[in-house]
């Protein structure tokens, strides 16, 4: 059987494993810290020098090795042979071209039941036309809160893109978490940005007369 990739470099692989690679928007090559997305023709192991699975569930936990299809991404730029093989080396099939950098989701790390919604903000560069996906997770990743989806303008800041969040609409007290992914029309969908953020019950406060 003979596969190639669907986006990329088409490449024979006439032994099994890879039957497409998506880099996201770009149709020739990859970002660093951007999802690429797998297929395989069977489960297995996908690592190799230079990849990463991406933490798409929690800041934590991965969905990549449990299937056919895995989601991941290289912190540096150049060619991979290895990843997403078993045991045999293929052609050069992923080839990452340039550099993204991702900043940091900022605000307050504890929230308070009771108190008014909380901003948040991407404190990194934002692009005209950079899409932000903001969504607040439990702290397993299996229930969402909250989803806001923002097209940035040519003159947005950190703060006209940023993020609220209502504890009073959040079930209960305890941790959960803040995911951003940034889509970027060179770079295609980023890695998720998490924060992870605690939610308390609000202190009464007790005045006493005279």
């Amino acid at each position: 059987m003979t596969s190639s990739v669907t986006t990329g470099y088409t490449t024979d692989l006439s032994d099994n494993r890879v039957t497409s690679i998506d880099y996201g928007q770009s149709s020739k090559a990859g970002c660093t810290n951007s999802q690429i997305f797998v297929t395989k023709t069977s489960s297995g192991a996908y690592l190799g020098d230079g990849a990463h699975y991406v933490n798409d569930l929690t800041d934590e936990t991965t969905s990549s090795p449990s299937g056919n299809n895995a989601a991941i991404y290289y912190t540096s730029t150049g060619l991979d042979y290895k990843a997403l093989t078993n045991t045999t080396q293929y052609n050069p099939y992923i080839f990452i071209t340039q550099e993204r950098s991702l900043g940091t989701v900022g605000g307050a790390n504890g929230i308070c039941k009771g108190s008014d919604p909380v901003k948040f903000t991407y404190d990194g560069e934002i692009k005209e036309d950079d899409y932000l996906l903001w969504r607040v997770l439990s702290a397993d990743g299996n229930s969402q809160y909250g989803y806001l989806a923002i097209h940035a303008d040519a003159d947005d800041d950190a703060e006209g893109t940023s993020f609220e969040v209502d504890p009073n609409v959040l079930p209960d007290v305890g941790t959960y978490l803040i995911k951003l992914e940034i889509i970027n029309e060179c770079c295609g969908l980023s890695i998720p940005i998490w924060k992870k953020i605690t939610v308390s019950q609000l202190e009464a406060t007790i005045e006493f007369g005279n």
